[in-house]
């Protein structure tokens, strides 16, 4: 098709990555995603791709110990600190992991241990990490301060240009709240 260019296809050994997961673009120009598997471990990869030349490196492989976080879920978010934030399956209480990383794979840290699996995750425009973990919940970027906005089931989140935190769920309501709950 005229004017499109395949950047990378996954496959077909495991070490590549497979099972992508949605991408962000980062202000360095790159592009950064995760497979929910693969590696050497196939607990997933965290990734950079460079638009203009179309490599591909793998920045960081997800442990076979599941304590660490691994097999990533959705998409990343490039904080305003400059560091990736992401959500892994795993965790010390089999529910998931919120992570942080930084843009060359250095650092990965495990900031939360959650107990309901993570996702939705966003960077508000205070700088703390908003969640969706069963409710919805918010942390500063190094993981403290954890506190629960919302004990009201949703599935995803947004943060509206009036500060605010907008959330929907499966039984078709979009609710509005406050980042103090």
């Amino acid at each position: 098709s005229p004017g499109l260019t395949y950047l990378h296809h996954f496959g077909p050994g495991p070490s590549d990555g497979f099972w992508p997961n949605p991408l962000v673009a980062a202000p360095n120009g790159a592009i950064y995603g995760t497979t929910t598997r693969g590696g050497a471990t196939t607990q997933g990869t965290l990734y950079r791709l460079n638009p203009s030349s179309s490599t591909r490196t793998v920045l960081f492989e997800f442990s076979a110990n599941p304590t660490n976080g691994n097999q990533p879920r959705g998409p990343l978010v490039c904080g305003s600190d400059g560091r990736l934030y992401g959500t892994a399956a795993g965790g010390t209480n089999s529910q998931g992991v919120i992570f942080r990383i930084e843009t060359n794979g250095a650092n990965y840290t495990v900031l939360r241990h959650t107990t309901n699996a993570p996702s939705s995750l966003i960077e508000g425009s205070d700088g703390r990490i908003y969640f969706v973990e069963g409710g919805i919940a918010g942390m500063d970027r190094d993981g403290a301060n954890h506190g629960v906005i919302s004990m009201e089931y949703t599935t995803l989140i947004l943060e509206g240009a009036d500060g605010s935190i907008y959330a929907s769920d499966s039984q078709q309501t979009i609710r509005k709240m406050n980042k103090n709950g």
